[in-house]
């Protein structure tokens, strides 16, 4: 072949202005296999996919997703079901069911954390001690029905209190000594 005719073709080719024949007529040159030393770049462009569609496609054993999904989706009554049950999806299929399957469980995850996270970052609202009526001022509320007149029950009271501050202060002394201790072995170190 002319190899004049092969150099304007390639031209054509890298600016993307060539026909399915010219492709084809392209791909018939660089198969005969004498193929010129400058044209030997543009070989691999047009022999490769002719060996590819020739290799044998590999074969992957079908798993349990596939199972479950090919006994879910095969329906007795159904006319297709005789030619269903007789084809087995190609691997490639098996392939691709199994990334759909994993990318639409991602996406649920990922709406359901998008979903959560506003929800979480919100700033709880304070809650409210006492509820004020629009035209109340905090002067004219009357504190005197909230205070202890019994002296006994204000000794109860205070006892209380002073129980629940004690306790806290027992508990955090205990922590600030033990993590102390804990800091002792760095002490050594440093």
């Amino acid at each position: 072949m002319n190899t004049q005719r092969i150099h304007r073709l390639l031209q054509r080719y890298e600016a993307a202005q060539t026909t399915l024949a010219e492709e084809n007529e392209l791909r018939e040159f660089f198969a005969q296999g004498e193929v010129p030393a400058e044209l030997q770049r543009y070989a691999s462009l047009f022999t490769v996919p002719r060996v590819l569609a020739k290799a044998p496609t590999p074969s992957f054993p079908a798993g349990p997703w596939d199972q479950a999904v090919q006994a879910s989706t095969s329906h007795q009554d159904s006319p297709l079901a005789s030619a269903s049950a007789k084809t087995k999806p190609s691997p490639l299929h098996v392939v691709h069911r199994r990334r759909i399957a994993i990318a639409a469980v991602a996406a649920v995850a990922l709406l359901l954390v998008l979903m959560w996270l506003p929800e979480a970052q919100k700033p709880s609202a304070p809650q409210p001690i006492a509820e004020l009526q629009p035209t109340e001022s905090p002067a004219a509320i009357d504190w005197s029905k909230y205070e202890v007149t019994d002296p006994e029950e204000a000794t109860r009271i205070t006892r209380e209190a002073l129980a629940t501050v004690a306790s806290s202060m027992q508990t955090g002394g205990a922590f600030t000594q033990r993590e102390l201790g804990r800091m002792k072995p760095i002490h050594k170190i440093l």
